[in-house]
């Protein structure tokens, strides 16, 4: 029997809903900038109404033309309508096309003298054609045309496909094909082919590792896989969209993580990842009007037009994104899948033209389906599937003889299965969604706290780590000397004065309110600004009302804000660009530029990877250090009233408007101060130092030894010698009573 195309009065009445929201949402983004993220989504649900309407309409047309298959895992077989991923392709690349000005009409009416700013006048020599054509964003605009061309080309390839039913061996490099002008687009407006080195391999290779054109065979690699490791995975209702939609919406939320108000300042690759956005938006809503129809039991088949625009759509995003690694950690179940299925994919292991789970129509199950081996394997492949079968990698069969007669086929459905007997179609692929969207989850947990949490507190040399050699130790110490010096902070006074007065207006609003005030976070939103001012030479107020949100992301909100400095300040050096404001008696506007300009350290010292630790690591110091001594300073002072006494008579002996020199000058104010930096200890694991020569020991009296008479004894040079910073400052023979001031 046909399948029904008419549309039900609650589908259509929920599909008018969906296109009049959608038509609301794109009228009332004129108003604005274009809201390209409003439009977007208002595009996504119209191509989730489009494609639902026009899946059900088509699919009697289709079978018309000989587009149709048997549905194997079905008792009686039905026909039903195929490749009707083409039809969620036509509809998606209609709407990206459409979709065009949405993301540039803010540059298409403020930049240009079109777009209702024809009024404007402007000198002629800025004007070509009636517009500025060199304030608009070529770039983004073309990267943007290259992916619609990648997959107009990949869409008509896989229509091809599925007309001729290529074999695999043949189609397998198609995707590539396909990608050809988005590559083309990245090495004239991108071009970079510089890859990290993971950090346990930076000491074998550096940080940063050129490719070259190696980076493009890996571009194309990736444009490979994605379309073709999908179509892999595949043989049961919904499965293909299934895993492309839980990929899609993983993509959106790590694309989500770029932007307010997960991340407490602007990222530098917000860019990329609204433009990765604005692809995956429609492409969710053509996909989930597909999946109910696709899943159990299937009214449509997806064909190879499907898979290959799915998999397109991933390698678009996440190379022009610039995040196809992040990309490919989506993809483990697939990974999984294509390694597991080399065997036979490289005819090492006979390989059918369908590997899906066998359908038992007595038992409505779907079981192993099997390779039947006419003649033995041989003894090197026999070996390798009874070692796999003891692994539960593969089910075989012995004959008497002790042959293998069967073995199961090598794909993760089937693995599935083997591992949790038969089961029905529907509970087989949400089983394998499920696994899909865990391993994601946890890919993403990995891409951005582990690793975050390595590269911000574990990098060698950066943030929490140690110097390990004297001598790179002494030249990054002489680099930063004078941006460090007495002098250099004495001319940044007013600035602390600034930002003292402000925290005393604070204090004192909270006092004539007789309100309670959080000193922890007052004291590190003081700290935070005066390091931050002096560090970058930029004016910051980090209020502390929203200094709770940034200590609770310290690591990551510091990462961000420096890197964004980072780039401002490179930016700047490489156009020759100064800023106004006085660098100081150094000469040096930020702390990047006495590394940059520092002729005593190698480049790998300068690197971005390198700069970005040392600036957070100083960020951190500058801000958690002093904050933490204010608080321990004022505990005590506030605990014990002769502590308060002594500090007031000695601070009557100066002006109310001294300065850091008079201040300075008071000794008890001043063993204050060193106390209260001795109880915050900071870092309290070992601080490892390398020395370049030896070193002479000699126990303290105050150890016990087994020799009743302790002798000196030598350290090899190169020995690595630590010390607790908490052991050194609570020693109660320095300091009698070791926690009070």
């Amino acid at each position: 029997m046909a399948p029904s195309t008419a549309l039900s009065r609650s589908e259509v009445w929920s599909l008018w809903v969906l296109i009049g929201t959608s038509i609301a949402i794109v009228a009332n983004s004129f108003h604005g900038d274009g809201e390209p993220m409003a439009v977007s989504f208002a595009f996504s649900l119209f191509a989730f109404a489009a494609t639902f309407s026009l899946i059900r309409w088509l699919g009697p047309s289709f079978m018309k033309v000989g587009l149709k298959g048997k549905d194997m895992s079905k008792a009686k077989r039905p026909e039903i309508p195929e490749t009707m991923g083409a039809v969620c392709a036509v509809v998606y690349l209609l709407l990206m096309i459409a979709f065009i000005p949405f993301p540039f009409y803010k540059d298409i009416v403020a930049a240009t003298s079109g777009g209702g700013n024809r009024d404007v006048v402007v000198p002629v020599q800025h004007v070509e054609t009636g517009r500025f054509l060199h304030r608009f964003p070529h770039n983004k605009l073309a990267s943007y045309l290259s992916g619609l061309l990648s997959l107009q080309a990949i869409v008509l390839l896989g229509i091809g496909d599925d007309l001729l039913d290529i074999r695999w061996r043949h189609k397998v490099l198609i995707p590539a094909l396909g990608a050809f002008p988005m590559l083309v687009v990245y090495f004239v407006d991108f071009g970079v082919t510089h890859v990290v080195v993971p950090m346990p391999l930076q000491r074998y290779f550096g940080q940063m590792v050129d490719l070259g054109w190696l980076y493009y065979v890996y571009m194309a690699a990736v444009t490979i896989f994605c379309p073709n490791s999908i179509n892999m995975l595949a043989g049961v209702n919904g499965i293909e969209v299934a895993q492309s939609l839980v990929i899609a919406v993983l993509l959106l939320f790590n694309d989500f993580l770029y932007l307010a108000p997960f991340t407490p300042y602007p990222n530098p690759a917000m860019d990329s990842h609204l433009f990765s956005i604005y692809f995956l938006l429609p492409f969710i809503g053509v996909s989930l009007a597909l999946l109910l129809h696709n899943w159990y039991p299937s009214k449509v088949f997806v064909g190879d037009t499907y898979c290959y625009f799915a998999g397109m759509v991933f390698a678009v995003v996440g190379i022009l994104g610039h995040f196809s690694k992040t990309l490919l950690l989506l993809f483990i179940p697939q990974m999984f899948n294509f390694l597991y299925s080399c065997p036979q994919l490289f005819h090492l292991i006979p390989c059918p033209r369908h590997r899906l789970p066998k359908f038992n129509a007595l038992t409505g199950l779907l079981e192993n389906s099997v390779i039947e081996w006419v003649r033995p394997p041989s003894p090197l492949i026999s070996t390798a599937l009874r070692l796999l079968h003891r692994l539960r990698l593969v089910g075989i069969k012995i004959n008497e003889q002790g042959e293998i007669t069967e073995s199961t086929n090598l794909t993760l459905l089937n693995l599935w299965i083997l591992w949790f007997g038969p089961m029905k179609e529907n509970r087989l692929a949400l089983s394998i969604v499920l696994l899909q969207t865990f391993c994601g989850l946890v890919a993403l947990f990995v891409r951005h706290q582990m690793a975050l949490l390595l590269k911000a507190l574990r990098a060698p040399g950066g943030v929490g780590g140690t110097t390990a050699t004297y001598d790179v130790h002494r030249k990054r110490r002489e680099a930063l000397s004078p941006f460090f010096s007495k002098r250099n902070v004495l001319y940044f006074e007013p600035v602390v004065t600034q930002k003292v007065e402000q925290l005393c207006q604070l204090i004192a609003k909270h006092a004539a309110e007789r309100t309670p005030v959080n000193l922890s976070d007052v004291f590190f939103a003081f700290s935070n600004d005066v390091a931050t001012n002096f560090l970058f030479a930029q004016q910051a107020d980090v209020s502390p009302d929203s200094i709770i949100e940034l200590r609770h992301k310290v690591s990551e909100a510091v990462i961000q804000k420096v890197r964004t400095q980072l780039l401002a300040i490179l930016k700047a050096k490489s156009s020759g660009t100064i800023r106004e404001e006085a660098g100081g008696p150094t000469g040096k506007e930020s702390v990047y530029d006495s590394v940059l300009d520092s002729p005593i350290l190698p480049p790998p010292e300068k690197s971005i990877l390198r700069l970005e630790q040392k600036g957070a690591l100083l960020v951190l110091a500058g801000s958690e250090l002093p904050a933490k001594s204010l608080l321990i300073l004022f505990y005590h002072i506030l605990a014990d009233p002769s502590i308060l006494n002594k500090l007031r008579n000695e601070l009557n002996t100066v002006p109310t408007s001294a300065s850091w020199t008079q201040l300075e000058q008071l000794p008890y104010l001043s063993a204050a101060i060193e106390e209260a930096n001795r109880l915050s200890f900071g870092v309290t694991a070992r601080l490892a130092r390398i020395a370049y020569e030896p070193l002479t020991h000699t126990p303290s009296s105050y150890v016990t030894t087994l020799s009743s008479t302790p002798k000196p004894y030598i350290l090899p040079a190169g020995t690595p010698v630590s010390i607790t910073i908490l052991s050194a400052r609570t020693n109660e023979t320095i300091f009698p009573d070791p926690f009070h001031l």
